[in-house]
């Protein structure tokens, strides 16, 4: 999903409902599918919109993994192994 902003603009919000975009009131932004981006981009454009932005949001799963941990043979240290696995964001 992609967040979309711009100044108010009725025929604009039209097009965003019919696409399927749901207006977030504490960030007052749409968010609209990241796969329609370049179709809204154009339709901003058509209208004549000129403070339009789009932002991208991560779309990564959390990183999984397992850490231990485990004294030193002497006992003053503590040992700790960390290992992940992580998707790259695009």
């Amino acid at each position: 999903m992609a967040k979309v902003s711009s100044r108010y603009d009725s025929r604009f919000v039209e097009y965003l409902k019919s696409i399927g975009g749901k207006w977030d009131p504490q960030s007052r932004t749409w968010t609209v599918p990241e796969s329609r981006i370049a179709e809204v981009q154009a339709k901003a454009k058509e209208l004549g919109i000129r403070d339009f932005k789009v932002m991208h949001e991560a779309t990564s799963q959390p990183a999984e993994g397992t850490i231990r941990m485990r004294l030193s043979r002497d006992g003053r240290f503590v040992l700790i192994s960390v290992n992940l696995i992580a998707s790259q964001m695009t």
